[in-house]
């Protein structure tokens, strides 16, 4: 399994709620345009949200295309790993 983790703040702080974040601006441009040139076949992962309430942030997981594999669900249990340990660690 070849799996990459795109950490959007490269230690630098969260845009405020309602400001554009650039990298993820720029991760999902690559994106596009590695499916519009037919390299990437499927996708799953989960967004955040601007918080309506204090640090309470909104949640949506997705997925499209073909993903049915144990590479899939193992990419995503390493997201789920890297999200925790940054959690713990105050990253």
């Amino acid at each position: 399994m070849v799996a990459q983790v795109h950490r959007l703040s490269d230690g630098q702080p969260q845009p405020a709620n309602g400001e554009p974040n650039e990298n993820l601006i720029k991760l999902l441009e690559e994106l596009l345009e590695r499916a519009r040139a037919g390299d990437i076949i499927g996708i799953a992962g989960a967004l955040s949200f601007p918080s309506p309430v204090g640090s309470i942030l909104p949640v949506q997981s997705f997925r499209s295309g073909w993903n049915a594999s144990a590479s899939m669900a193992g990419a995503l249990e390493d997201v789920k790993f890297r999200i925790l340990r940054d959690m713990n660690h105050g990253d």
